[in-house]
């Protein structure tokens, strides 16, 4: 369950947050050309949720990753930081019933 949510977790980094990046290497690299397309089409079937046909839904999640991915860029560059873009690691779990409590 770990790799299946790290891999979830990375295709959608890859097409929501990162994909300037992720295209780039795209246009120049056949191998990530193939793996971008396939790992977009996947996680958006993935989250599917059948009130659309399959490739409609795939199609309006795409767009919005881009929209969302836009506006995070977009705000980096006008802000001149590159926090947003970087990720947040979970270094141990914290639920609620040990949020108070000392390791």
């Amino acid at each position: 369950m770990a790799l299946r949510g790290t891999a979830e977790q990375l295709l959608h980094c890859a097409t929501r947050h990162h994909w300037p990046v992720a295209v780039t290497m795209a246009a120049v690299s056949r191998r990530a050309r193939y793996l971008l397309i396939a790992g977009a089409v996947a996680e958006g079937l993935a989250d599917h949720r059948r009130s659309l046909p399959p490739l409609t839904h795939v199609a309006i999640r795409r767009l919005d990753d881009l929209a969302y991915g836009w506006g995070v860029w977009q705000g980096a560059v006008r802000h001149r930081t590159a926090a947003p873009l970087k990720p947040r690691l979970a270094l141990r779990v914290v639920s609620r019933w040990t949020a108070g409590m000392r390791p």
